[in-house]
């Protein structure tokens, strides 16, 4: 009997502590449910369905712990979401705090850059519109980068814009006065361009520059056209005396190309979608010096190409023509030995009548026995005696 009552007892202890447990948990879930953003309330509402589909799908003898545990866990993940949602804000509004800083120190600089670039006076010369143009340029980027951070700042602003907190409201009001200065930064930047664009048309050096490249472009061209060869039959000497002009004119048309790069910079900068016939004719003056200068400098590269070809297929023709080396011709015998080979055989002639002329006998006495034949025996030794032959 002591058992049975404690036993009983044991599972009413039991019952109440999972009672307490669930009405615990319970409370914990519509205290962390009302302490969720209005932001998410989908997300919220898919993790309570989640939660009550789970509960049915336990089975009977374990469906009020399953319910339990499931709860619990589905409470720790929105704890740990709110906590993450916490602390990516808190990075968002240093970043945007931050941002605003360097975006006030910039403008400081700037405003202060462009007061000063207004107060100078306007350039009269090529060289001072040139430093101009190209701290405008430096501004632009400036500009434009600093652009991006301004949009970003007003559009991370608004996902704070229903905290009522003292810090946002101060964070707003440093926004907003960023804004305004970056308007009044941007209105000053385009007024001293504007003044740019005055200073630009009044230069007189810019003009004169542009005309003496309109005339030397059409010198150019003249020459060029003066260069070309027109006979295809034309002599070695010809071709290299036209590849030598085209050569100095590329030459010359290359080192023009850096003041064309100058007026077009400065065109590029000042005088692009403006009112006024002043600003259109300028403009388009130095768009043609820009065009018929590139196109002079490949028309020449193209004919320097082609004399190189025909001056290579000269050279080939040539050799076909004379496949063999040239021989050597003698040099023609000198007149003294041109007589002598002449005159030899009449020489050997006269020589043999002298040696004929000489065996001729001159007296009678010359025809004797003695001296019969002795023609024919005079290659041979004869003996003659002083005194007569010896007795016999």
């Amino acid at each position: 009997m002591v058992n049975v009552q404690g036993s009983h007892t044991k599972m009413s202890f039991q019952v109440k502590q999972l009672s307490s447990a669930s009405s615990t948990s319970v409370n914990k879930e519509n205290i962390a449910s009302a302490n969720m953003s209005d932001e998410e309330p989908q997300d919220d509402q898919e993790l309570v369905n989640i939660a009550a589909a789970e509960k049915q799908s336990g089975t009977e003898h374990s469906g009020t712990r399953s319910g339990i545990i499931d709860r619990w866990e589905l409470i720790q993940a929105q704890d740990l979401r709110n906590k993450l949602r916490m602390k990516q804000n808190l990075q968002q509004w240093q970043q945007l705090n931050s941002d605003l800083s360097d975006v006030s120190t910039w403008l400081d600089k700037t405003e202060e850059e462009l007061e000063e670039l207004q107060k100078a006076k306007p350039p009269t010369s090529m060289h001072e519109m040139e430093q101009r143009v190209k701290k405008l340029k430096d501004l632009l980027k400036a500009f434009d980068n600093y652009k991006a951070v301004v949009l970003s700042v007003n559009l991370s602003s608004k996902e704070f814009q229903k905290a009522e907190s003292t810090e946002f409201k101060e964070l707003q009001n440093r926004l907003r006065k960023v804004n305004l200065r970056w308007e009044k930064a941007t209105h000053a930047l385009n007024k001293w361009r504007k003044g740019l664009q005055q200073a630009l048309l009044h230069c007189q050096e810019f003009h004169d520059q542009s005309q003496k490249l309109v005339l030397w472009l059409a010198s150019a061209d003249s020459r060029r056209n003066e260069a070309q060869i027109t006979d295809p039959n034309a002599d070695p000497h010809t071709i290299l005396e036209c590849q030598k002009e085209l050569m100095q004119l590329e030459k010359e048309l290359l080192e023009q190309q850096p003041k064309v790069n100058s007026l077009q910079e400065l065109c590029s900068y000042l005088l692009l979608k403006l009112d006024g016939e002043d600003y259109i004719e300028a403009e388009e003056k130095v768009h043609v010096i820009g065009t018929k200068l590139k196109q002079l400098i490949e028309q020449v590269s193209h004919d320097l190409k082609t004399i190189q070809g025909n001056l290579v297929s000269q050279s080939l023709n040539t050799t076909e023509s004379h496949p063999q080396p040239t021989k050597v011709v003698p040099r023609s015998p000198s007149f003294f030995y041109r007589v002598l080979r002449a005159a030899l055989p009449l020489q050997l002639f006269f020589l043999l009548l002298l040696l004929l002329a000489c065996m001729i006998p001159s007296s009678e006495e010359d025809y004797s026995c003695t001296q019969a034949n002795n023609f024919a025996r005079s290659f041979y030794p004869m003996l003659r005696y002083t005194n007569g032959p010896p007795p016999t």
